[in-house]
């Protein structure tokens, strides 16, 4: 498992077991044990060598076919979304010692495609609320409308 992983990426897993218990630990590594197949390993490979100078639409590409893997990551282990829980150090220590993480493993062009994913699966989960908020109140209407 960790062989198919970028040394980015071992180190950014190495931090995260120094930050969240076991049982967040557990759930990494199924995350990763999950992400082995031909198509993974491939999305892997492309954000580990995406080049500084990528342009728009290479950086939004990959973001698009990265969004649905940690949208089901997020769907499958939802404390991803609120980790406090699961913190062995402070959330201050934690969102800090990250931060500085990513910028010292990731290149400004990986931290793009990073943000581009957030913002993507962001922008599902709301759209996905609003949907079922809008058949909930076609399927209920309110009396006196």
């Amino acid at each position: 498992m960790a062989p198919l992983m970028s040394e980015a990426d071992r180190s950014i897993v190495s931090i995260y077991g120094q930050l969240y218990d076991e049982q967040a630990m557990a759930d990494v590594q199924r995350m990763i044990a999950r992400d082995t197949d031909r198509e993974s390993r491939a999305m892997a490979r492309e954000f580990a060598e995406l080049p500084e100078d990528a342009d728009e639409a290479c950086r939004q590409g990959l973001a698009e076919r990265l969004a649905p893997v940690l949208a089901t990551h997020l769907t499958d282990y939802p404390w991803l979304t609120d980790p406090r829980p699961h913190l062995s150090r402070g959330q201050s220590v934690t969102d800090r010692a990250i931060g500085e993480a990513m910028a010292e493993l990731y290149t400004p062009a990986q931290r793009d495609v990073l943000r581009r994913v957030l913002i993507l699966v962001s922008a599902e989960k709301a759209e996905k609320a609003e949907k079922a908020e809008k058949a909930q109140n076609d399927a209920d209407p309110q009396p006196g409308r």
